[in-house]
């Protein structure tokens, strides 16, 4: 007896059909049982100009907190900050704080929090603080009362100095081994393989139901009923797997990446 005339029992198909959809389902709460302190961050590709030194007149000047004229280029960014895991992030769970890093920054002319998803609860306070790597260099600290997952704020911060400078993030969190850049994947290798594996699984039983459906056309793309069983089942997984790849590349090409909460 050949594997898809085994399947052809309607007592085989409802078991199949049973250990597909338990085996998608196994995947999904184990993901979703998983907890994972997670920080994402989103900037700009570059900063917008505010005042072009090189190309304004003597007539516009722009002057700091402290009057005095700044000679140098001045830009402005605005970056977003959220807890893109599914545990919240509390004072008592930062080593260092956060901090955003300007390497090549004259001067800091003027920060402020510019949105709160929950400012009764997030509290959110910024500052600046020393730099050590030198005076073209500044450093902005951000501390918060709780950040619980899915809240999220933004900063926006005027600064004098040039348009290549790095918007760095710094900080040590527990059990956050890296910040993440928005919109990027940052699942490790073996949640790909566990997913891909599931979805070949999924994809592979579907395609042995569908060859017993419409039998005779599929037996003319696939030719395998009188092929060994052990051939057999290697080519459904085969055709699964082209087809859960597949599948997973739309998937994240759609709808990949870590998404801001407010976009």
């Amino acid at each position: 007896m050949t594997l898809i005339e085994d399947v052809k029992r309607p007592f085989n198909l409802i078991i199949l059909a049973i250990a597909l959809l338990a085996i998608a389902l196994a995947v999904y709460f184990f993901k979703a049982s998983q907890k994972e302190r997670r920080l994402a961050y989103s900037v700009p590709k570059e900063p917008d100009i505010v005042f072009n030194s090189k190309k304004s007149g003597p007539s516009i000047r722009v002057l700091d907190k402290d009057s005095t004229v700044v000679e140098d280029d001045v830009f402005l960014f605005t970056m977003a900050i959220w807890n893109a895991g599914n545990m919240e992030i509390e004072p008592a769970d930062i080593r260092k704080p956060l901090r955003l890093d300007l390497p090549d920054c004259r001067k800091i002319l003027d920060y402020v929090i510019t949105f709160q998803s929950h400012p009764d609860i997030m509290k959110i306070s910024v500052s600046e603080v020393r730099y050590s790597r030198g005076t073209d260099s500044k450093r902005l600290q951000f501390s918060w009362d709780h950040l619980d997952p899915g809240m999220a704020f933004k900063v926006r911060v005027i600064y004098a100095g040039s348009k290549e400078s790095k918007i760095m993030i710094s900080g040590n969190i527990i059990g956050i081994r890296e910040f993440v850049k928005g919109k990027e994947h940052k699942q490790t290798i073996w949640d790909y393989l566990l997913t891909f594996f599931a979805w070949t699984s999924v994809f592979a039983g579907f395609t042995l139901m569908a060859s017993n459906v419409f039998s005779e056309p599929f037996e003319k793309i696939l030719p395998l009923e009188k092929k060994p069983m052990a051939l057999q089942i290697v080519s459904y997984y085969a055709v699964g797997a082209i087809l859960a790849g597949a599948g997973m590349l739309v998937y994240y090409w759609i709808f990949g990446g870590v998404q801001p909460p407010f976009e």
